[in-house]
């Protein structure tokens, strides 16, 4: 009933999906200390589930950071890869300047980076966000419940968080509502025809 994905709230779709990929953040190796110049080598590694699942070398010097790794495709033998990724960096309104990735094949000026075998930007990769994959109603699901964790819904219960100002508690209330209105429509419109709505 209701075609692919009607359980599970997702979208077919062709495109790879950002979660899927390795992902390296600009402002991350910034916060680390990793983007000094003439730094020596290090490494970056990712995990899953404590299982590792990627790791890389990268050098650090005036001209951007230098990834060295290796990949195997399916059935494939290992390539190996040296390259340097840019980094430029841009001023702040309040002081002090940001870093950016320059993407190795479109030089688009990015904050993250994906693997599939080479680092390259979102669009070069043509991948999409998991929610991007989502229906209206999966859509609707994962707003009401980020909303719900900030508010910190216990139960039926609404409690103000001690941290939080009124007015933004009343904010995320007015959007709760009006998420949870937008879900009655979805629904109402995804499966009239089956129930009769």
């Amino acid at each position: 009933m209701g075609g692919y994905g009607s359980g599970t709230w997702t979208r077919y779709s062709t495109h790879g999906t950002t979660s899927q990929c390795l992902r390296l953040s600009v402002s991350r190796l910034y916060r680390r200390g990793y983007l000094a110049e003439n730094r020596m080598l290090y490494s970056l590694s990712w995990y899953t589930d404590d299982e590792l699942t990627g790791s890389v070398s990268a050098i650090s010097d005036a001209n951007g950071v230098r990834l060295i790794y290796s990949t195997r495709e399916h059935g494939e033998d290992s390539k190996q890869f040296a390259y340097t990724v840019p980094v430029v960096w841009t001023p702040c309104n309040f002081g002090g300047k940001r870093p950016w990735f320059l993407c190795p094949r479109c030089n688009a000026r990015v904050g993250v980076l994906y693997c599939r075998s080479r680092f390259l930007c979102r669009k070069c990769h043509n991948l999409r966000y998991k929610s991007q994959r989502q229906c209206i109603l999966g859509r609707t699901i994962a707003r009401m419940a980020k909303l719900e964790s900030r508010i910190g819904v216990n139960g039926n219960s609404l409690a103000r968080p001690k941290y939080m100002r009124q007015k933004t508690y009343w904010r995320l209330i007015e959007m709760l509502t009006l998420a949870d209105e937008q879900f009655d429509q979805a629904f109402s419109r995804k499966f009239s025809t089956y129930f009769d709505l």
